[in-house]
């Protein structure tokens, strides 16, 4: 699939999405133009297959792999809710205060069952329990995939289920200012009954952008992530948005948050879109949700007409919205933009750590591999 190919089935996609959102059935006009492949290779690399696939059932067009990806979410949603409550009620047996994150709570602004698919179930929870939380999942026939490594510990059973358990919000390798905000999170929380504890309906929106962003400046994130910020864009109307812009500001993120719902709403309503926004949602399309290291760099190798050149200045050299985020000074300092890119250059390269290293090696070989 060629980047123009991509692109189109990405905008396709985007159209099938709006339509499952709202309620409207696909026009014929519009199915007739898709090849119907390639937006399903699309997004199954956004993970939005079984959203594409409500869309298109709507029309009475039948697809297999769809039919299958929505099956196989609301199927995946019903196990992982009957395991989630064992899981809690025995944190609750052992006197463990804990907290469901991300994808638990965003399905349920879905219209939906199954519609916005899962890949694990996130939760928070009291650090000092940590080896106790272990041999909870352990006692349950679950496998540690990683344990006492970073802020999460992943415990995985088949057939499906994968938990993210976190000690805390951000890692050491997060995005500076999210960090410093979440180095401690517990003052923030609340009760929700029994040792289950949850965030204020605010800052619950300001964590879902905070992760966004993480992944947006980094390895990039996918139009899923898009969807659930258009889907809780009711619940963000009833908020109190003076504290959310204030929280926002102190991550110097909330320019991002701005950009990011604006363009949502209008893509997902149908509304045309700024050269900007229009740049930015090609930021999320040439980003898939989770994809392989490989897949990433396939699909931004792609972005850049497979030219290693513009790939590597657009690796090292960030978009001014990333350097006037992490540095804040540069929004009244601009001469400075350019020694700040080759500050970040040599830190990248030549201060990096033997597995950053290791890293780069490995991205250059896949760049290489996929550019012959």
């Amino acid at each position: 699939m060629t980047a123009n190919e991509y692109k189109l089935a990405a905008y396709h996609l985007v159209y099938l999405i709006r339509c499952a959102l709202n309620d409207k059935k696909p026009s014929k006009a519009m199915l007739d133009k898709m090849n119907i492949s390639n937006v399903y290779t699309v997004s199954e690399a956004h993970f939005v297959s079984a959203i594409a696939a409500y869309a298109l059932e709507s029309a009475g067009v039948s697809y297999e792999r769809f039919r299958q990806a929505k099956l196989d979410s609301i199927r995946r949603d019903i196990l992982f809710n009957i395991e989630r409550e064992n899981i809690c009620a025995q944190l609750e047996a052992n006197k463990i205060w804990y907290v469901p994150l991300k994808g638990i709570i965003i399905k349920e602004f879905y219209p939906k069952t199954g519609m916005r698919q899962m890949s694990d179930n996130d939760i928070l929870f009291d650090e000092s329990k940590r080896k106790q939380v272990h041999d909870i999942f352990i006692s349950n026939g679950y496998e540690t995939d990683m344990y006492e490594v970073t802020n999460q510990d992943v415990y995985k059973k088949e057939p499906v289920f994968n938990f993210e358990m976190h000690v805390c919000l951000a890692g050491k390798n997060d995005f500076r200012p999210v960090r410093k905000y979440y180095s401690d999170i517990t003052e923030k929380l609340v009760s929700d009954g029994g040792f289950r504890k949850r965030m204020t309906d605010e800052d619950f929106y300001i964590y879902v952008i905070a992760h966004a962003y993480k992944h947006y400046a980094s390895r990039g994130t996918g139009l899923r992530t898009l969807v659930d910020i258009y889907v809780l864009s009711d619940f963000y109307e009833k908020l109190d948005k003076d504290y959310i812009k204030t929280e926002l500001k102190k991550m110097n993120i909330y320019e991002y948050e701005k950009q990011s719902r604006q363009l949502a709403k209008k893509i997902f309503t149908g509304k045309a879109v700024s050269k900007e926004e229009k740049e930015m949602l090609d930021k999320y399309i040439f980003s898939s949700a989770y994809g392989t290291q490989e897949k990433l760099i396939e699909n931004n190798m792609i972005h850049y007409n497979n030219s290693i050149i513009r790939y590597y200045f657009s690796r090292v050299f960030k978009p001014m919205l990333f350097l006037k985020t992490e540095y804040p000074f540069l929004k009244d300092h601009k001469i400075l933009i350019p020694f700040v890119a080759v500050y970040k250059f040599f830190k990248r390269f030549f201060n990096a750590t033997v597995r950053n290293r290791s890293d780069f090696i490995e991205e250059m070989k896949t760049v290489i591999k996929l550019k012959k």
